[in-house]
């Protein structure tokens, strides 16, 4: 192929015209790759082409959504902006939470009392354990109550009304509901609704809410025609939802525990947002505590008294039982003794025989094991539902002898006190008494019973011991006196009732004293106080929150808009759907820079993509001259532009170029170049002027210029003309370069026209502007033609994601030269129109 290339030093050349009859030859014009004989869509690039060459794969789905906020980075921030603005608004309408505490001091049992007799240390036990103690602050006996003191049961929709309802007063368990109170415009009447339902009428001065479980007389400056509206709940209700604010726990003080006493401390929280009310009701919930725990001992001292005098006088008639047993003994063995028999008392003291007096023990002893197993096991004998009977067992002896068994018997008459007690204030299906009941139950069904056949079994180890040294002291057992034994049996039976009823009648002593005396276990320590500062301020919490989610919002947003869109957006728009290859992309140019002394370095990156497309066109096909038609989809997409600067870029390589504006109908390439629009195209073809009248010259030697000419109906038709035929025929001998600038596909037959004219189309695309359904739409068209499509031009992307691989930066590489990426002296550098 020849060419040659003018120097900037060379002489200007004349337009492209035939007055001369120039040849190839003669004007030496360089010569492009030829196009004749193809007419088909260049096929998009393969896989492993262009593309992966340059190593610019696709724009994965995470690419294509950072491009999507970026373009539309306006509206993200818009709408973040508006839903943080919309969140620090409603954190203006939400109540800070504000909490108040109090903390009360309960003791649990001394462990130096516990250390002691059980029947000595009623006083030292605890009354609740400390779960058993949050029971008793989330119990209604204590929430109810300080419902009904603080009026927590009413609450007005206007606070100026709550004064106005402080009159208002319960009789019995009202109806709940949304009440509201008019007074009509004359004053005299008054009509309640409770839900929109009217459920009294009656005069002013009937006080309201009768056969509603409450009464009300509203002050006398009440307004006619005013309404006031309340609502009211049951106070069981009430202490409900009470409960579900409170926040109680139990804490210990270690230090108390190194001292050998249990102290734990109970802390009681309400959160809310009105500090004043809340400290009241803590502070109410907090003493109403300390009267129920006072009120819960007292009634337990005094049913543990019941208990023990019921113990004392079953243990009295024992003792009085074993004092008349003795007694009768006397008074039948009265006359023995008067007839010469050795007195009893004699042979108790000792003094005789020391293996006669172990004998005597050991049948003693015997007989006093043989008698507790007894009673024992008629005792287990008896064991129902309720368990064993308590009395039959501590009148047993080794019962009393037993350690497990005697704690185990005292701790059930405890915990019975203790249920009586908790039925003053509880029903049965709370969790205290419930509670209690299966610990009174475990110990009767299961501890007690256990104990007692390990202390059985225990016995009857023993009795055959007995009974072994028994059989070997036979002989002195057989002289043993009866009336001896019998004597020291009774003996020791009054015994053991009188030390059985001498502990009970010294615990029942003491619990007299104790109840007399009674002291609540627990004390209030820190009283609350209304807080001045919220928990939490929840401004910067909502904040964020309403930022991050208005963000994601509008990304998420913009992400499926963008999945919506028909627009080109991304290069495999290009190369998959269309199947074009992609020659070029010419980056957005800001057209601020121009006449500020930055016009070369802005323009830079779109020469040097100009010259990078120069490039692939001058190789599209054969030898010959190149003829292409530029054009794109739709308006406004930048074909012009592309147009007129690609001559200028074959004018500044030495290429003898034609520019025509094939654009009949509002063509408008002569504002760019500084020229006429007439004479021109139109012209020529209608047979009104010649050849060399409608080529203009431009300011660059290179260039030459035809103008699209008049406006006429009839251009369209002269473009089909065989004329036109011949312009093109003429042109390619002449010059080595022809652009033709036609109107958009999507106008109407113009572009195609001419494409069959030249032989080969070019498609501009605009990034974000042109329709990609309608680009493929048009493309299908000239499928149908005889049109080679070289390939497409994204115009005015920006350089990032995968647009980066189809631009050039040789602004890093050319610092310092000012000379790189600067047209030659004497160039025209148009750079004018929409990119």
């Amino acid at each position: 192929m020849r060419r040659s290339v003018a120097s900037p030093a060379a002489p200007r050349y004349p337009p492209c015209s035939a007055d001369l009859a120039m040849s190839r030859e003669r004007s030496r014009l360089p010569e492009v790759a030829s196009v004749e004989g193809a007419w088909m869509r260049a096929p998009a690039l393969p896989a492993g082409d262009v593309v992966s060459r340059a190593g610019a794969p696709g724009e994965t789905d995470w690419q294509h959504y950072i491009g999507a906020v970026r373009r539309r980075k306006w509206t993200v921030i818009a709408i973040t902006l508006l839903g943080t603005a919309l969140g620090l608004f409603a954190s203006r309408l939400l109540h800070p939470p504000y909490s108040a505490t109090a903390l009360l001091w309960f003791e649990t049992k001394d462990r130096a009392a516990a250390g002691r007799d059980p029947r000595t240390a009623s006083e030292a036990d605890e009354l609740l354990n400390p779960s058993g103690w949050i029971d008793l602050v989330e119990s209604n006996a204590v929430l109810e109550e300080v419902v009904r003191q603080r009026r927590l049961y009413l609450r007005a929709r206007d606070p100026a009304d709550s004064s106005g309802l402080a009159t208002l007063r319960l009789d019995g368990t009202p109806v709940p509901g949304a009440y509201r109170y008019t007074l009509d415009r004359e004053g005299r009447t008054f009509t309640l609704q409770n839900g929109g339902r009217v459920v009294q009428t009656d005069s002013v001065g009937t006080p309201a809410g009768q056969g509603l479980g409450f009464s009300w007389s509203p002050p006398r400056g009440l307004v006619a025609g005013h309404s006031v509206d309340f609502a009211l709940s049951t106070p069981a209700d009430a202490a409900r939802q009470l409960m579900k604010t409170l926040n109680v726990s139990t804490d210990v003080d270690p230090a108390l525990m190194r001292a050998g006493t249990d102290a734990n401390f109970l802390r009681i929280q309400i959160t809310g947002s009105r500090p004043a009310e809340l400290a009241a009701t803590v502070n109410a919930i907090a003493d109403r505590v300390v009267v129920v725990a006072a009120d819960l001992k007292r009634i337990k001292l005094v049913e543990l008294g019941r208990i023990l005098d019921e113990q004392r006088q079953h243990a009295l008639g024992s003792l009085r039982a074993a004092e008349a047993a003795q007694r009768d003994f006397r008074i039948h063995s009265a006359g023995v003794l008067r007839q010469g028999a050795p007195p009893v008392s004699a042979s108790l003291r000792g003094g005789g025989d020391p293996v006669f007096e172990r004998s005597f023990d050991t049948k003693l002893a015997l007989d006093s094991v043989q008698r507790d197993r007894q009673a024992l096991q008629r005792a287990l004998a008896q064991t129902g539902d309720s368990g064993p009977p308590i009395e039959a067992l501590q009148a047993i002896g080794a019962v009393q002898k037993s350690a497990e068994l005697s704690l185990a018997l005292q701790e059930v008459t405890q915990r019975q006190a203790t249920l009586r007690a908790l039925r003053y204030r509880y029903t049965d299906a709370s969790d205290p008494v419930q509670r209690v009941r299966g610990e009174v139950r475990t110990l009767l069904q299961t501890t007690i019973p256990t104990l007692a056949r390990l202390l059985d079994a225990d016995l009857a180890a023993r009795e055959e011991a007995l009974s072994h040294r028994a059989d070997a002291a036979f002989g002195y057992l057989h002289d043993l006196p009866p009336l001896a034994l019998e004597e020291a049996r009774l003996q020791r039976d009054v015994a053991i009732a009188e030390q059985l009823f001498t502990t009970v009648q010294q615990s029942y002593n003491q619990t007299q004293l104790a109840a007399v005396s009674t002291l609540p276990d627990v004390r209030i320590l820190d009283r609350a106080t209304a807080p001045d500062r919220p928990d939490r301020n929840l401004t910067p919490l909502l904040a964020c929150a309403s930022f991050v989610l208005s963000l994601g919002l509008a990304v998420f947003g913009v992400v499926m808009l963008d999945g919506l869109d028909h627009k080109v957006r991304y290069p495999e728009h290009v190369t998959h759907q269309m199947r074009l290859s992609i020659l070029g992309a010419v980056p957005r140019f800001d057209w601020r820079h121009l006449g500020n002394g930055k016009t070369a370095e802005a323009a830079a990156p779109v020469v040097e993509a100009l010259r990078g497309l120069r490039l692939r066109l001058s190789h599209a096909g054969g030898s010959g001259p190149l003829l292409v038609t530029v054009t794109s989809p739709g308006v406004g997409e930048g074909k012009s532009f592309l147009s007129c600067n690609l001559a200028l870029a074959f004018a500044d390589a030495g290429f003898r170029t034609l520019l025509i504006d094939g654009d009949v109908r509002r063509g408008g390439q002569h504002r760019m170049l500084g020229l006429h629009r007439e004479p021109g195209l139109v012209d020529f073809l209608a047979g009104d002027l010649p050849f060399e009248t409608v080529v203009q010259a431009t300011r660059h030697p290179n260039l030459s210029f035809i103008g699209c000419g008049a406006r006429r109906p009839s251009a369209p038709e002269l473009l089909s003309s065989d004329v036109m035929t011949d312009l093109i025929d003429r042109v390619r001998e002449e010059c080595g370069v022809v652009l033709v600038d036609s109107p958009p596909l999507a106008v109407g037959v113009d572009p195609y026209v001419l494409a069959t004219r030249t032989g080969n189309v070019l498609i501009v695309l605009r990034a974000g502007v042109s329709d990609l359904d309608l680009a493929a739409a048009k493309l299908d068209v000239l499928d149908t033609l005889p049109v080679r499509v070289l390939g497409a031009v994204l115009n005015d992307v920006r350089p990032y994601g995968a647009y980066r691989y189809y631009t050039y930066d040789a602004a890093a590489y050319a610092e310092g030269n000012g000379a790189i990426g600067q047209r030659r002296p004497g160039s025209a550098g148009v750079l004018w129109g929409r990119s």
